[in-house]
């Protein structure tokens, strides 16, 4: 690892790691792929046979199944990523091997939980009671430029929103990391942000290219997928465990 935090150091050594260990990352995403669609295609199976037939919550079941599988994915691939950084022989034999679940899983709930308050909380306050009044009014009573108004409003909120959510990212990202890396839910917490103060810059870079990466990864569809995801999230786990020394040093 590098003296001190950086993103661009980063990308470039999870890309070289997927590729020196293809058989564990490219085929390993593939492998992913398929358990998600296989689960996709389970569910939509039963959800279309619970609709024919007397219906029921098959919808949100299915979303809490899904939800717990990526989970369970997306955990075990972050292990292995912090595994390569230990040991460039990494292989298959580590897969499931010293996994956290517990600490992860909550601090991911917890960081959704108030990431969607403080989403909300904005969109209430940028939107204000002028917003709603128009809404509530006759239908009959406004005109296409209140539309348009209204419109662009919204187009204006969800810009910022999406701004300020880029802005804070660097902040709470790490915390899932020190989880998973064995600290405590409240450890995890409190050394995540203050890695993420510290290093704030390269870490909000760090999502900026990782946002641009998924970009790419959606234009080039499976290269992408069984390239740039791997190479992100070891790039990831390369820059927290550089972040965490920065702890450890102060």
């Amino acid at each position: 690892l590098g003296a001190a935090p950086s993103a661009t150091a980063a990308i470039s050594w999870g890309f070289k790691a997927t590729f020196r260990n293809a058989k564990l990352w490219v085929l390993g995403a593939l492998l992913c792929g398929a358990i998600t669609m296989a689960v996709s295609a389970a569910l939509g199976a039963m959800g279309a046979n619970s609709s024919s037939s007397a219906g029921g919550p098959g919808g949100f079941i299915s979303e809490i199944v899904t939800t717990l599988v990526t989970t369970i994915l997306v955990l075990i691939a972050m292990r292995l990523a912090l595994y390569q950084i230990d040991d460039p022989t990494t292989g298959w034999s580590h897969v499931g091997k010293n996994v956290k679940w517990l600490q992860p899983f909550v601090i991911m709930v917890v960081v959704q939980i108030v990431v969607a308050i403080c989403i909300s909380g904005l969109v209430l306050a940028f939107v204000g009671a002028e917003f709603f009044n128009t809404l509530n009014a006759d239908a009959t009573q406004i005109s296409d430029d209140d539309l348009l108004f209204m419109l662009g409003r919204l187009m204006g909120v969800i810009f910022v929103v999406a701004l300020v959510g880029f802005f804070i990212q660097p902040l709470y990202t790490l915390m899932v990391w020190f989880a998973a890396d064995g600290n405590s839910i409240g450890d995890s917490i409190r050394m995540g942000f203050a890695a993420g103060k510290k290093n704030y810059g390269q870490l909000l870079l760090l999502t900026l290219l990782t946002f641009l990466l998924s970009l790419l990864g959606i234009l080039t569809l499976l290269l992408g997928f069984l390239v740039i995801l791997p190479a992100i999230q070891l790039a990831t786990a390369y820059v927290y465990r550089q972040c965490a020394a920065t702890l450890q040093s102060a």
